[in-house]
């Protein structure tokens, strides 16, 4: 959850990087299975850092009234 300005931008800082190591070119050397499971975690990690970049910019935007409770 993003509470507040730094870590809107730190957080699309880091989905930034996960993007370009993306369009990198695979490393030579590593096993293709290993290659594939470290994608497949940097998509993973990249959806859930742009669900939450989605989630606040429509919270600041009035799109979204409020966060739902954490616990319920």
């Amino acid at each position: 959850m993003i509470t507040n300005q730094r870590q809107y931008l730190n957080t699309q800082a880091q989905a930034e990087r996960f993007r370009q190591t993306l369009a990198a070119p695979d490393a030579d050397g590593l096993h293709p299975k290993a290659t594939k499971a470290m994608r497949d975690g940097l998509r993973s990690q990249l959806a859930d850092l742009e669900a939450e970049l989605a989630e606040d910019d429509a919270l600041r935007d009035g799109r979204v009234a409020m966060r739902a409770p954490l616990y319920q």
